[in-house]
C-alpha cells in the first residue's frame, strides 16, 4: 500500500469518474521493444507488497511470516510487485524497504514472477535519473532479476502538482536511465495526476501502471473485469482493499490485473537481468564486433564482418525476430568474427601426433575441422584434449586445396584446471605429407570469449604469400599449463591483411584512455571540457574531392586544460588520438601507442583516408580505421610495452648560463640558437669539438656567481610533465677534462621568477659512448612552464647536446575540504553567504578566518565586489565552482 494513498484514491476516483478514457488503439512504435500501449487478450492478476504489509498485520517489522509466497501461489496469485525502496521525506536520502531483500528470497524460493516499484519525492528530471541509478546500484549488488517492470511511483503531492512538461521530464529521467541499462522501466500513477499529462509519444515508447479504485470502502471496489483499461496502461491497480491471497493476512492488498505478458517479453529481450539464451547471444557478438579492431584482418574481411554486423543490428532490433533468427544472426557475424572468408579446412581429414585422452575429451577425428568453433567457453564436450608435448596436426585438403596463407587455432584455457592457452603455433606445408616447408608462426593471441574461469583464445598465424600445398602441418606447442584443449583448427585463403592503420573506436565522442575519436562540425566546438583533447595528438584535415581523401591542414598536440579548443569548418574532421600503453598502466591499451607514433609522423598537405567512418550520419562501422599512405611505422617495433609520448621541448626557445667566454670570444657555443631543443642527439662519434655540442664551463662569470651553468627551456604554456632529460657528453676526451656532469638538477616553474626543484641525477661517466642521458623521473606529475637544467661540471667542463621534457598524466587539482562561497559553513551557498560577504566588502561584518576562506571565491587573497557577486550567482545557480 502505498503512504499516501488513502489520501489520494478518493480524489482520483471522483476525477476518473468525469475523465475522457483516452481512446482505444493499438500503438506499437516503440523505444523499449515490447513496450507501449498494445492492447491485449492476455491477462494476469497479482499483488504490490511492501513492508508495511508484515507491520500492518503484526505489529513486528520482522515478522515475514505473514506474507508465505507459496500460498499465495497456489491461491492464483501470478506476480508480486515489491516495493524496493522509497526517498526519505525528512532526510531526503533513498532507504531500502526493510522488508524487500526479505521479501525477495521468499519470493525466489516460491517461484514467484516478481516486479518492483520505488516510491520517489523528486521533482526534476535530474532527481529521477538518480533514483534510477541508485535503485539499479542495489539490483546489480544483489544480482537480482525481475520478470515484471521497474516502476516509478510518482505519486507525491509536489510531483502530483507539476505540469505536463516538468512531469513528463520527470519521468523520461526515469525510463531513459533505466533503458539504457538494459531494465524494462514503467511509470505508476494516476491518470488525472500524472498519466493525462504524458505525451502520446511517451506513452508509445514506455509502459504505464494505472492507480484507479472505485473507492476506500473494502465493500464496494472495482473487479479486474469491471473495466478493460489495456488501451490506456499495461497494468491496472484496481482495488486497495477487499480483496486478499491465502498466504495474507487481512484483506487490504493492492489488486491489479496485467494486460501484457512480461514474463515472455523480459526473456525474450533480456531485459531486468532475464535472459533470451538466443537474443542474449545475439547482444553478445553484437558487442564482440563493435569492439573489433582492424588488424589482424584484410578488408576482404572486415566487408564480411560488417556486412554480417548489420543483419544482426536489424535482427536484434525487430522486435518480430524469432529466437531462430537470433541465432542464426549471431551464428554468422561469430563466425565472420572468428574466422576468416574462404575457410578450406572445415569437413577435411585430419591427424594428431599425440594419443589423445580417453575419455569425454578425447578426439572424434572430426572435431577440429568441423566449422562448429561457435561453441561457448566451458562447453567441454566441444574440446579435444591433447597432452603436454608439442602437438602436431596434419590436414590434408585434398587433392584440389586451393590458395591459401591463413592459419588459426582455437583453444581453450583455464588456470584453476591446469589449462593454458598455447603459447605458439608453428605452421608448415608439404605437397605429399611427406617433406614439409615452414611457411608461418603465430602472430597474434587473441582471447575472444570469457565464461567464469574458461577463456576462449584464437592464435593466428599468417604466410605472406599464397601457397597451394595439398597437407598443412600445425605444430602447437603448450603454454604453462598441463594440458591444450583444442576446438578447432582453421586453414583459410584471405587477402592481404590491413597495414599501418589506425584504429577509429568512437566519433562526436569525449575521449578516454586510449581512444582514437574523429569529431566531425556537428559535435559543435571541441575542447578539453566536453572533448577531453588535453592531452590528445589533434589532426585537423579538410575533405579533397579531387582526391577522394581528407588533407590534413594543422597538427597541434594538447597542452592540457589549457589547449585551445577547436572548431570545424564545413568539411573539416579532427582525429585525436590518445596514447594509453604500457607496463605501468592499468586497463593497457593495445594499440594506442602505435596510433599515437603513427599520427605523431603526419605533415600537413598528407592525405588521409578514412574506413567505416560514416562522417555524414555520425556512425562508426566495427574494425573502423583510417589510413595515412604517406606515412609507415615498422610493424617490428613493440610498441606495446612502451608509451609513445612527445618532447615538449622540441624546437622551444631557451636561455643558457655558464657558457666560458675568454674576453673576446665565445668557447664551443650556441652556434644557432636550437642546438639544443632540434631534436638532434650528439652521433655516437661525436668529438668535443663538434658543433652538435654547447659547452658550459666553471669559469664562467655567471656559473661561478651561482655555482651552476643553466638552460631554461620556455615550453609556450602550462604542462603537466614528469621526464626530464639532459643529453650530454660522457668521458671521451679526459685530456681536455671532458667528463660527465657532477649533477643536473631540474627546477620548474609557471611564471619564470618562483622555482620549484623537481629532481636532481648523478649522471655516470661512460667512456665506451660519446653521449649518456641524464634523466629525471618523477613518481607525481608537476605543472610547469618553463623548465630550468641546472648543471654543475665535474672538472672544467660540461658539453651538453639537447634537453628534453615529457608530459605526464594531468596534475589533479586540490579541491578545498568546504563549500566554497558557504561563508557560515551551513553546507549550502544561499543569501545569507551573499550578504555577509557584501558586508566585509563595506567592512560592516568582519570576517573570521575560516570564513574569509570560504569566501574568497576566486581564490586571489582578497575578498571585494567580485567574490560577493560570485556568491550571489552561486546562490542563484548561476554559477558553478
Amino acid at each position: 500500500m502505498k503512504s499516501i494513498k488513502h489520501i489520494m484514491t478518493l480524489l482520483l476516483s471522483l476525477v476518473m469518474i468525469l475523465s475522457i478514457i483516452v481512446s482505444s488503439g493499438v500503438i506499437t512504435a516503440s523505444a523499449v521493444a515490447g513496450a507501449g500501449l498494445q492492447q491485449t487478450s492476455f491477462r494476469s492478476h497479482g499483488v504490490d507488497i511492501s513492508f508495511w504489509n508484515v507491520y500492518h498485520y503484526s505489529g513486528d517489522y520482522n515478522e515475514y511470516s505473514w506474507i508465505d509466497f507459496n500460498k499465495m501461489k497456489a491461491d492464483g496469485c501470478e506476480f508480486v510487485i515489491l516495493r524496493l525502496g522509497y526517498e526519505a521525506s525528512a532526510s531526503r536520502q533513498n532507504t531500502l524497504d526493510d522488508a524487500f531483500l526479505e521479501y525477495y528470497k521468499r519470493a525466489r524460493a516460491a517461484g514467484m514472477p516478481l516486479g518492483l516499484y520505488f516510491y520517489g519525492l523528486s521533482t526534476t528530471k535530474a532527481g529521477a535519473i538518480e533514483d534510477a541509478q541508485w535503485v539499479i546500484n542495489v539490483i546489480e549488488s544483489n544480482n537480482m532479476y525481475f520478470e515484471y517492470p521497474i516502476y516509478y511511483d510518482v505519486e507525491d503531492s509536489a510531483q502530483v502538482a507539476l505540469g505536463a512538461s516538468a512531469m513528463e521530464a520527470l519521468c523520461l529521467g526515469w525510463c531513459e536511465t533505466l533503458e539504457a541499462a538494459g531494465y524494462f522501466p514503467g511509470v505508476y500513477g494516476g491518470g488525472w495526476s500524472v498519466i493525462d499529462k504524458l505525451s502520446a509519444n511517451f506513452k508509445s515508447k514506455y509502459d504505464l501502471w494505472y492507480a484507479w479504485y472505485k473507492s476506500m470502502d473494502p465493500n464496494n471496489q472495482f473487479n479486474y473485469n469491471s473495466h478493460d483499461n489495456s488501451d490506456y496502461c499495461g497494468m491496472w491497480q484496481y482495488a486497495a482493499c477487499g480483496y486478499t491471497y491465502d498466504g495474507v493476512y487481512g484483506e487490504n492488498l493492492d489488486m491489479n490485473v496485467c494486460y501484457k505478458d512480461y514474463p515472455s517479453i523480459m526473456k525474450q529481450y533480456g531485459y531486468n537481468n532475464c535472459t533470451s539464451p538466443s537474443r542474449a547471444a545475439l547482444s553478445t557478438a553484437i558487442d564482440r564486433a563493435e569492439g573489433l579492431r582492424h588488424y589482424p584482418y584484410s578488408n576482404a574481411q572486415i566487408t564480411a564482418i560488417r556486412n554480417a554486423y548489420n543483419t544482426a543490428v536489424s535482427t536484434y532490433n525487430n522486435a518480430s525476430s524469432t529466437d531462430t533468427a537470433c541465432k542464426n544472426a549471431a551464428d554468422a557475424l561469430n563466425k565472420a568474427i572468428d574466422y576468416t572468408t574462404g575457410i578450406l579446412s572445415i569437413g577435411k581429414s585430419y591427424t594428431v601426433s599425440v594419443n589423445p585422452r580417453s575419455d569425454k575429451w578425447k578426439d572424434d577425428g572430426k572435431r577440429l575441422t568441423d566449422g562448429s568453433r561457435l561453441n561457448l567457453p566451458g562447453d567441454t564436450e566441444a574440446y579435444s584434449g591433447l597432452g603436454t608435448n608439442p602437438i602436431e596436426i596434419v590436414v590434408d585438403l585434398g587433392a584440389n586445396a586451393g590458395n591459401h596463407n591463413n592459419y588459426g587455432v582455437f583453444a581453450a584455457a583455464n588456470a584453476e584446471w591446469g589449462i593454458s592457452a598455447p603459447s605458439e603455433v608453428m605452421v608448415s606445408v608439404s605437397k605429399d605429407g611427406a617433406d614439409y616447408t615452414e611457411v608461418a608462426a603465430s602472430t597474434t593471441v587473441n582471447a575472444i570469449a570469457q565464461d567464469g574461469d574458461w577463456v576462449t583464445y584464437y592464435i593466428n598465424a599468417r604466410a605472406d604469400y599464397n601457397i597451394g600445398e595439398r597437407y598443412v602441418k600445425f605444430n602447437i606447442a603448450p603454454g604453462s599449463g598441463d594440458h591444450i584443449w583444442l576446438d578447432e583448427v582453421v586453414v583459410a585463403n584471405s587477402d592481404a591483411t590491413v597495414q599501418n592503420g589506425v584504429y577509429i573506436n568512437g566519433i562526436n565522442q569525449s575521449i578516454t584512455a586510449g581512444d582514437t575519436h574523429i569529431f566531425t562540425p556537428a559535435f559543435g566546438t571541441v575542447s578539453p571540457s566536453n572533448g577531453n583533447i588535453a592531452y590528445t595528438r589533434n589532426v585537423i584535415a579538410k575533405w579533397d574531392s579531387a582526391t577522394s581523401s581528407y588533407i590534413v591542414k594543422s597538427i597541434t598536440s594538447g597542452t592540457g586544460t589549457s589547449t585551445p579548443a577547436i572548431t570545424l569548418a564545413t568539411g573539416e574532421i579532427l582525429i585525436a588520438v590518445h596514447s594509453w600503453e604500457g607496463d605501468s598502466y592499468d586497463n593497457s591499451v593495445y594499440g594506442s601507442a602505435y596510433n599515437y607514433k603513427l599520427l605523431s609522423t603526419v605533415q600537413v598537405g598528407d592525405k588521409i583516408y578514412l574506413n567505416g567512418v560514416d562522417v555524414a550520419n555520425g556512425k562508426i562501422s566495427p574494425a573502423a580505421y583510417v589510413t595515412v599512405p604517406s606515412r609507415t611505422i615498422d610493424d617490428s617495433e613493440d610498441n606495446s610495452d612502451t608509451e609513445i609520448k612527445e618532447n615538449l621541448a622540441l624546437n622551444k626557445k631557451y636561455e643558457t648560463t655558464g657558457i666560458y667566454s675568454d674576453g673576446t670570444s665565445v668557447m664551443y657555443p650556441d652556434e644557432n640558437g636550437k642546438t639544443l631543443t632540434n631534436g638532434k642527439n650528439a652521433p655516437s662519434d661525436a668529438k668535443y669539438t663538434d658543433s652538435a655540442f654547447v659547452g658550459f664551463n666553471k669559469n664562467s662569470p655567471d656559473y661561478e656567481a651561482v655555482g651552476y651553468a643553466s638552460v631554461t627551456v620556455d615550453l609556450g604554456d602550462v604542462y603537466a610533465v614528469d621526464t626530464f632529460v639532459a643529453q650530454v657528453a660522457s668521458s671521451f676526451n679526459s685530456s681536455v677534462g671532458i667528463y660527465a656532469p657532477a649533477s643536473v638538477s631540474v627546477y620548474v616553474s609557471t611564471d619564470n621568477s618562483t622555482w620549484t626543484e623537481a629532481g636532481s641525477v648523478v649522471p655516470t661517466d661512460d667512456s665506451s659512448v660519446s653521449v649518456i642521458a641524464a634523466t629525471v623521473s618523477l613518481d607525481k606529475s608537476v605543472e610547469a612552464r618553463y623548465v630550468q637544467f641546472r648543471i654543475v661540471s665535474g672538472t672544467a667542463w660540461a658539453f651538453v647536446t639537447e634537453v628534453e621534457v615529457y608530459e605526464g598524466e594531468p596534475v589533479e587539482e586540490e579541491k578545498p575540504d568546504y563549500l566554497v562561497g558557504d561563508v557560515n559553513d551551513d553546507k549550502i551557498v544561499d543569501s545569507v553567504d551573499y550578504l555577509l560577504v557584501k558586508r566585509a566588502c563595506f567592512n560592516t561584518y568582519e570576517l573570521s578566518e575560516d570564513e574569509t576562506l570560504r569566501a574568497d571565491v576566486n581564490a586571489d587573497k582578497i575578498i571585494d565586489s567580485t567574490d560577493y557577486l560570485l556568491v550571489k550567482r552561486i546562490a542563484f545557480g548561476t554559477y558553478i565552482v
